[in-house]
């Protein structure tokens, strides 16, 4: 599998794992710059470079990357600004960092920094809205599960029981060390809406429950995996941003999923728990959504201040010299 989202929008904020390739890259490029100054756009130009990429879209603007990574060349390029703020910390040894401030007319930005300062301001203004929607669908949903947890209790020792015992007669060629574990992203709320990306999946275990109730078992399943060498992808659920929605070995192409009991088995009082989490979903959506909006505008005055031209010139010549280190 090589694509994830970045991070998420979560109900408890902003969520990101950026910081769990810094111990395995070679070589990091850490991209600096406003809005609309192309970030996004150079990293999808060094897609063209690059045989087997993992890519990392940003989850508030799903069409666009924050980060490309190949470790088999050893390197990864991020875009290193908030909400997922990265530092070098060996600067010109490991890490690169790229500057496209370098090439704005700051004159020009300063004659529009009482607009510049309003729009970030109201950007600012729709993600807190997103993410108190997003904390409230939260609150509500962990009440729902909390409802579901008597019943579901039973049904979840015996899922895992079957789904164990399945696994355990499999015929793994293990290794002899310990496996990798890594968080990630498959799902995120955009302004867009509710997406989620495709998980390749050739074998797929459904695990039926809820992601607080379910993350023991998954642990435990991705235990089984990882002390015989494999490496495990823990899904984070796009929600809680803590949790998991499931779990994914890439080398097996084995997946196993938590999806929630279906609702005729709710009570009356837990469908309108449903009905209050997907209207608080919704809304968050619509905060992102006018967050987006908000700075597209906010992209168009930095975009009239770029000089591109030499821009272009000196990243073609930095991209030269990354691919032929």
């Amino acid at each position: 599998m090589n694509e994830f989202f970045w991070g998420g929008n979560t109900g408890r904020g902003s969520v990101n794992f950026a910081k769990e390739f810094f111990p395995e890259a070679k070589k990091r490029i850490l991209i600096k710059g406003g809005p609309g100054t192309g970030k996004s756009s150079f990293i999808k130009r060094l897609l063209k470079r690059i045989e087997n990429p993992i890519v990392f879209y940003c989850p508030s603007a799903p069409d666009s990357f924050d980060t490309i990574a190949d470790f088999d060349l050893g390197f990864f390029v991020t875009d290193a600004t908030a909400p997922h703020i990265l530092e070098a910390e060996k600067p010109g040894i490991r890490d690169e960092i790229l500057n496209f401030g370098n090439y704005w007319d700051s004159s020009r930005l300063r004659s529009n920094q009482r607009l510049v300062e309003e729009l970030s301001q109201k950007n600012s203004m729709h993600f807190s809205l997103a993410y108190a929607c997003l904390q409230k669908a939260l609150k509500f949903r962990e009440q729902l599960e909390r409802s579901l947890a008597e019943r579901l209790h039973p049904s979840l020792e015996t899922q895992y029981q079957k789904i164990k015992d399945e696994i355990l007669n499999r015929k793994l060629h293990g290794k002899n060390e310990l496996g990798k574990s890594r968080n990630r992203f498959v799902s995120a709320y955009t302004p867009f809406g509710f997406k989620k990306l495709k998980v390749p999946a050739e074998k797929t275990y459904t695990f039926e429950g809820a992601p607080t109730l379910a993350k023991a078992y998954l642990s435990s399943f991705a235990g089984i995996f990882l002390t015989q060498g494999f490496e495990v992808l823990f899904l984070i659920d796009p929600l809680d941003g803590m949790n998991y929605e499931g779990v994914y070995l890439p080398e097996l192409k084995l997946h196993i999923k938590v999806v929630w009991p279906a609702e005729h088995h709710y009570t009356s009082f837990e469908r309108e728990l449903q009905g209050t989490i997907k209207e608080e979903e919704r809304q968050g959506i619509v905060q992102l959504n006018k967050a987006f909006l908000v700075h597209e505008d906010l992209e168009k005055l930095y975009i009239a201040a770029m000089d591109f031209d030499r821009m272009e010139k000196e990243l073609d010549e930095f991209t030269d010299r990354l691919f032929a280190d």
